[in-house]
């Protein structure tokens, strides 16, 4: 039976907690999924549904095509956004030492999830190519006219936010995680982390079974 993919899973890169704070702030006031989604940069998503064996099994699959990715460096340091119907979307444009690590990562895990291509082939929401973002809120969508009015709400946002935004956070990506939720209202739980690097170590190459929710600090 193939794999069905759902809006209550996804795999992703989630940021240290020490680095969660200004990001918070942000999505606390203007990110309607603020309740919901931890930060995170989404590799893929949505993803096969989390029953039974279903995500150790992914994770065992994506820990073989990533042990040989090794670990990088990315810093958030420019605010961009995407502009909808009605609506925009700010995000935080990661970029990474070295360069275009983040479609490394996709491409890998696209190797062996090839169905999952809505982040990168979608036509239908006019999606050619993947672009890595990490979300922070939505602008305009009180707006009852598209698009002028809520492209000029995105851009003042963005020209205050960048104006403000003097501590750029950095990271180590040292893994992708697996998350999953029960319903569409429900925070994601991390279910499977998967280490970069793992070479030739049975160890490091195994998905590890985590559990951990997100709770809204």
């Amino acid at each position: 039976m193939p794999n069905v993919k759902v809006h209550q899973s996804a795999i992703c890169i989630i940021p240290p907690k020490n680095i969660w704070s200004q990001i918070q702030a942000i999505r606390a006031v203007h990110d309607k999924s603020y309740i919901r989604w931890m930060p995170h940069i989404s590799l893929m998503y949505p993803f096969y549904e989390d029953v039974g064996s279903n995500f150790e099994k992914a994770g065992q699959s994506a820990a073989e095509v990533l042990k040989n990715i090794q670990p990088f460096e990315i810093s958030l340091d420019e605010f961009q956004y995407f502009r909808h119907h009605r609506s925009s979307t700010l995000w935080l444009n990661p970029q990474t030492r070295p360069e275009n690590r983040l479609q490394t990562l996709h491409s890998a895990l696209l190797g062996v999830f090839p169905d999952c291509t809505d982040l990168s082939n979608d036509p239908r929401r006019g999606i050619d190519t993947f672009t890595p973002h990490l979300s922070v809120g939505q602008w305009g969508q009180n707006c009852r006219q598209k698009s002028d009015a809520a492209d000029a709400a995105a851009q003042q946002a963005q020209l205050e936010l960048q104006t403000a935004w003097d501590s750029v956070p950095q990271f180590e990506v040292t893994s992708v995680a697996l998350i999953s939720r029960r319903g569409k209202t429900d925070p994601f739980t991390v279910r499977y982390l998967v280490q970069l690097g793992g070479g030739g170590s049975s160890a490091m190459s195994r998905a590890q079974e985590v559990n951990e929710p997100y709770e809204v600090s």
